[in-house]
């Protein structure tokens, strides 16, 4: 009896600390990867590698966007109360092409200036936004594309009210691109 009594507590001692070890696993994993305060270095590395979820960074683009393009900040309100940020480049000339260039988990549109510079160079006018819980937006967790895609709707809709009649292109990076995906759906 003494060893049966004696294995049921050690089985359930073994119970609990999986239970827990397995709760707090898991906790890691859901703030690693929804998270945007938790560090992503395990993931990522350096920054150098943080920079790939949005393609190359060139200083000279960032400095383009923020110096030359005359970009303005824009901000529209989610679907769940989120206020969220863009940065708008009309183009010097005369155009009613527009895209919105979409940026990859980790990352911040500012960080899509380089796309954005070789869109604007081929005439387009061109939108950046920072996704949820990125950049100068809003948000405690990634939408990982799906709930951006509600988002980036929202950036079509106030694009489409403010300046009727133009064209739209989506182009999007990791994440980004999954959001641009879910809209063609």
């Amino acid at each position: 009896m003494k060893k049966k009594k004696l294995l049921g507590i050690s089985l359930g001692i073994i119970t609990v600390i999986i239970v827990i070890s397995l709760s707090l696993v898991g906790n890691y994993f859901y703030n690693l990867a929804l998270n945007p305060n938790t560090p992503k270095d395990i993931v990522f590395g350096t920054p150098e590698e943080a920079e790939a979820t949005s393609g190359q960074v060139l200083d000279s683009d960032i400095s383009w966007l923020l110096n030359d393009s005359n970009y303005t900040d824009e901000y529209i309100t989610s679907s769940d109360n989120l206020k969220l940020h863009s940065y708008q480049i009309k183009n010097q000339n005369s155009s009613d092409k527009w895209v919105i260039t979409v940026h990859g988990y980790t990352s911040e549109g500012i960080n899509m200036s380089t796309y954005a510079k070789q869109y604007y160079d081929n005439g387009y006018n061109v939108l950046i936004p920072d996704l949820r819980a990125h950049g100068d937006s809003q948000g405690e967790k990634v939408g990982w594309g799906y709930e951006d895609q509600f988002d980036i709707q929202a950036w079509v809709n106030f694009l489409a009210q403010k300046l009727p009649g133009r064209q739209f292109v989506l182009f999007g990076v990791s994440m980004g691109a999954s959001s641009c995906c879910y809209l063609a759906d």
